[in-house]
């Protein structure tokens, strides 16, 4: 297939469109090409987190101009290195909704995934919030065992099973094409947010982790 090419308008007239030029059958050919844009990315990392019915994390997208987050991947695990027998933890992520800033918890720090950029005001993040937010649709719901079993009993096969990890449970990723993450758009009085939520449980330590983008669009 022999090559060919097509002619932009003169230079300083039309849109400035970013080429690669080489002479190809002795004429100057300009050839475009594409790039993908990262987004500014940032990870939420909450260790030592004690279990208990209600807020476990929350992000909150307070930004009322235009930032937007989007969730890509959320992570739960065991952090403690010593028995704690029978528990099993039940918990939901949620979509929220609140109409102030959180409050009553402890607050986490992104860490940025590129030191050039700087994580953007008014992008709440928070563990064991107090704030009484609002669910506005359950996503997941799922268990999580601290246990350590027996291994001659029946809990041993229970506990091991995609039921009851004992380790990570991987609580939302998205990893399909064509398939949006959570989006926690801009709004001016009721912020859109993402909450990991305790439904049973309150024994033994987690560890929480977030991988959150945020760009104008």
């Amino acid at each position: 297939m022999a090559e060919s090419f097509i002619t932009y308008p003169p230079d300083s007239t039309g849109k400035q469109v970013r080429t690669i030029s080489e002479s190809v059958g002795g004429q100057t050919v300009h050839t475009g090409f594409v790039t993908f844009r990262q987004m500014p990315t940032f990870y939420i990392f909450a260790q030592g987190v004690v279990p208990a019915v209600g807020r476990l994390i929350t992000v909150l997208n307070r930004n009322t101009a235009t930032k937007v987050c989007r969730i890509w991947r959320a992570n739960m695990y065991v952090s403690i290195d010593t028995a704690v027998t029978g528990v099993i933890l039940r918990a939901r992520i949620d979509r929220c909704t609140h109409t102030s800033a959180l409050s009553g918890g402890t607050a986490v720090t992104p860490i940025l995934a590129d030191t050039a950029e700087t994580f953007p005001a008014n992008i709440d993040v928070m563990t064991k919030a107090t704030s009484t937010i609002t669910s506005v649709g359950g996503i997941k719901q799922f268990m999580l065992s601290s246990d350590e079993p027996v291994v001659t009993t029946y809990d041993a096969d229970a506990l091991s099973s995609e039921e009851f990890p004992r380790d990570t449970y991987a609580l939302f990723k998205c990893d399909i094409p064509l398939v949006k993450p959570i989006v926690l758009r801009p709004q001016a009085t009721v912020f859109e947010g993402f909450n990991i939520e305790g439904l049973a449980g309150t024994v033994g330590n987690l560890g929480l982790e977030i991988l959150m983008t945020v760009s104008d669009e």
